[in-house]
């Protein structure tokens, strides 16, 4: 069986605790397990159903990275880096998405 690995850029192992933030829900513990250059595979600390889009806060970093979920199975979810938040989605903050931080 071949593996598949659809990523352009490698992953680097975290396990860095984090924060999902949504615009119109409770903002929710999570555990970056892994990160590369266009995203991250997030392991949520409660089973709970994200937005599209939102933004990961990491509390030893600056600024958040606005994320856009790709996929969701229980507690894990894959999400995509993007540039900005849709105006449904945004609160006004930076933006933050550079790999090398997560370290």
């Amino acid at each position: 069986m071949q593996n598949h690995e659809r990523r352009q850029f490698g992953r680097r192992t975290t396990r860095t605790y984090a924060w999902v933030e949504m615009a119109t829900r409770p903002r929710v513990s999570c555990i970056v397990m892994n990160v590369s250059e266009t995203g991250a595979l997030l392991e949520l600390l409660d089973a709970v159903p994200l937005t599209i889009q939102f933004r990961l806060v990491v509390d030893h970093l600056p600024g958040c990275a606005y994320c856009e979920v790709r996929h969701q199975y229980e507690r894990r979810v894959g999400i995509m880096f993007i540039r900005e938040l849709s105006p449904q989605y945004s609160r006004n903050r930076s933006g933050m998405a550079d790999a090398d931080r997560w370290r």
